[in-house]
């Protein structure tokens, strides 16, 4: 779930049957009114053939104009007004790409920033008040964090993702370096590749959480980061 400033909140849905937990049909995203706890019907956004709007299966997030983004299955990530109008879409590369995190959104320049990951690695996305955001910049290099949600670290100005396949940590710079394709700070490795389902999660200081499918954890911390080598 994601809540805005008014208090609103925001429920994603994916349902394999007939029915979703909020509604007696199925729905991508609902959102439910601060004080009466009622649905809102302009939030009322079925998915499949006809709606437009894939199987969600990770919390939308809220932009600092009450904006609500969120990734579908399908490899879109789209972006609703407040009164739950669409506000703008933005389609992954690939044919059969996936996106199953949550986008993460900072400010790049001033501007509201929305980082999302897919089959085909991690994008920045700029609103532009038109219904295609701005392309910042477009990391793909053959890795897969389709689900992934990106951690943003202001103070650093980094994008943290994960390799899915082999639990690799990528930092980025947040502002794309100049670089239209992304710019590659640093990488990690753990000892043995294994996969990861889980998201790189950061802590006050900056140091990078992640899990993987062998029930390993793992702290990377940055205190010793030198920007003059390409690992932590």
């Amino acid at each position: 779930s994601a809540g805005a400033n008014d208090g609103t909140l925001y429920l994603t849905g994916k349902s394999e049957g007939g029915s979703s937990v909020v509604r007696s049909q199925e729905v991508a995203l609902v959102a439910i009114h601060p004080t009466t706890g009622l649905l809102d019907p302009g939030f009322d956004k079925p998915w499949g053939t006809g709606a437009g709007i894939g199987r969600v299966y990770r919390a939308a997030a809220v932009a600092p104009d009450d904006s609500v983004v969120l990734n579908s299955e399908d490899g879109v990530t789209r972006a609703f007004n407040p009164d739950g109008t669409d506000k703008w879409t933005y389609s992954h590369a690939g044919g059969s790409t996936k996106t199953y995190g949550s986008p993460t959104i900072g400010t790049i320049g001033g501007k509201t920033t929305i980082f999302a990951a897919s089959t085909n690695g991690v994008v920045a996305l700029q609103p532009n008040a038109t219904a295609t955001p701005d392309v910042l910049w477009n990391f793909s290099t053959g890795f897969n964090s389709e689900n992934i949600t990106p951690a943003y670290d202001p103070v650093r100005n980094l994008v943290y993702v994960a390799n899915t396949g082999n639990g690799d940590i990528i930092a980025l710079d947040a502002t794309g370096g100049g670089n239209a394709a992304g710019t590659q700070v640093w990488s990690w490795s753990p000892p043995t590749p294994v996969g990861v389902e889980a998201s790189p999660a950061l802590d006050a200081n900056g140091n990078v959480y992640i899990g993987n499918k062998d029930g390993d954890f793992f702290a990377i911390s940055v205190y010793d980061f030198d920007t003059t080598s390409t690992t932590p």
